[in-house]
């Protein structure tokens, strides 16, 4: 019997070869596996290792980052001031899209993820977005800056996923201001 033993959590996996018992151990790689074949049996001749590259045959997903939200808004030059001038989100971008619509794309500063104002899906209604987490350092902080610019948050609770208030834009859609727990 041939037993190939896993380093990652693949299962085992159990063929005949011949006569003698062969063992079998898969290290996983970035392009595939390296498979190191011994023998087992104790009667056998020692055999010299045999180093065999495999190709993957199962599918592994090639995305490399989450990088745009959309934000469905009703106005959208109204939403870029709000997160623009209250938020404090960078414009990005904002370019022309035909005659009903511009791209405009703003992110936190530093902030690698980005939103865009969309107004053309038709199944994403504005406020239908509810739940998009911003991550804070300073929740006191941000929560008193935000307010003082004339937005209305929530009172700052406490759950095990970290402080958190939550705020609306003028569309209705849902955030929440968040603290994570500090690390373990």
């Amino acid at each position: 019997m041939r037993r190939i033993d896993p380093i990652s959590s693949a299962a085992s996996v159990m063929c005949r070869v011949g006569a003698c018992g062969v063992h079998a151990t898969a290290a996983t790689g970035e392009v595939g596996f390296a498979v190191q074949i011994r023998s087992t049996d104790q009667g056998a001749a020692p055999a010299s290792d045999t180093i065999l590259a495999i190709r993957r045959t199962e599918s592994v997903m090639a995305i490399t980052s989450f990088e745009i939200v959309s934000i469905p808004v009703a106005d959208q030059e109204r939403s870029k001031v709000f997160y623009r001038d209250i938020l404090g989100f960078t414009l990005l971008r904002e370019e022309s899209m035909g005659p009903r619509g511009k791209w405009i794309q703003l992110a936190p500063p530093g902030c690698p993820t980005t939103i865009a104002l969309v107004t053309w899906f038709e199944s994403m209604k504005p406020g239908a977005l509810q739940g998009v987490m911003l991550n804070s350092t300073d929740i006191e902080g941000d929560h008193h800056l935000f307010s003082s610019r004339g937005l209305q948050l929530s009172a700052i609770e406490q759950q095990p996923w970290g402080r958190y208030s939550m705020f609306t834009d003028p569309d209705g859609n849902g955030w929440i201001l968040r603290q994570p727990p500090p690390a373990a």
